[in-house]
């Protein structure tokens, strides 16, 4: 069922390589680390799913808003991927939480379950890259998204990220395999008000986020329109703006000169 969802979210999301690309990366970490993590059977069939549809609203965004703004995929994803789902014949309670993913992966002050922090972690993985983020950039997400050991890890052999104590990851504040609790972007599981990184300091005294924008350009082809836009690696996007296809243009070619 989940390579079914696979096709079909690669057929929607047709002439737009970049972001089948990005889906598909998603999903595989998002399978790495919840493996890694030792996530039981029915919870890593709902991340997975969910790591394939995340960004399945970002084409409706950027048709009916002029911006895919990770906010308003939050808002138009939910939907989109229930139709699908249901088309699938995914079970209720799976769609459910999907939606529920869907609507929060840009939202890191109220995660509730393994599932949420890790989809949120693979998402980063694949944008640090994507975004061609700074270390300094990584570092921050390092401290203040990551929580499992598997993502912490990842993230340091990506961006070669360490932590100034001396480790490349550091377990107290992991939430892994347990799916309870809230884990929270500013290194607190659960317990205690915090803020997200995107929303200013917390408790514990991490850095506010600040937007670090980067240009990503698909080029027009004859048949098919490209883009040009800045995105942040927490999924702001501005300055979106549509390349219009360029149209087929024939020259005339002699292949054989004639002869007497």
């Amino acid at each position: 069922m989940i390579n079914r969802l696979h096709y079909e979210m690669i057929c929607l999301y047709s002439g737009d390589p970049m972001r089948i690309q990005h889906f598909c990366k998603v999903h595989s970490y998002a399978k790495l680390i919840a493996e890694m993590e030792h996530v039981d059977a029915d919870t890593l069939f709902i991340l997975e799913a969910a790591a394939l549809t995340h960004d399945i609203g970002i084409h409706l965004c950027e048709e009916k808003y002029g911006s895919s703004n990770g906010k308003l995929q939050e808002k138009e994803g939910p939907a989109i991927a229930e139709k699908l789902l249901k088309e699938l014949q995914f079970e209720e309670k799976v769609i459910r939480r999907v939606k529920y993913l869907i609507a929060h992966h840009h939202t890191y002050d109220a995660i509730d379950g393994i599932d949420y922090q890790i989809l949120v972690e693979a998402d980063f993985l694949v944008n640090i890259l994507e975004d061609g983020l700074s270390k300094e950039a990584a570092l921050q997400a390092y401290h203040n998204i990551f929580k499992t050991e598997s993502g912490k890890k990842d993230n340091t052999s990506t961006a070669g990220t360490e932590n100034p104590s001396g480790g490349a990851t550091d377990s107290g504040n992991a939430n892994s395999g347990s799916g309870t609790g809230n884990t929270t972007p500013s290194g607190n599981a659960g317990g205690g008000n915090t803020t997200s990184s995107s929303a200013g300091s917390s408790s514990s005294g991490s850095t506010a986020h600040v937007h670090s924008y980067q240009t990503v350009t698909v080029a027009a082809t004859c048949t098919t329109a490209g883009y040009t836009e800045e995105r942040c690696s927490c999924g702001d996007v501005r300055n979106h703006k549509d390349i219009p296809a360029e149209g087929h243009y024939y020259v005339e070619q002699w292949l054989y000169p004639s002869t007497c």
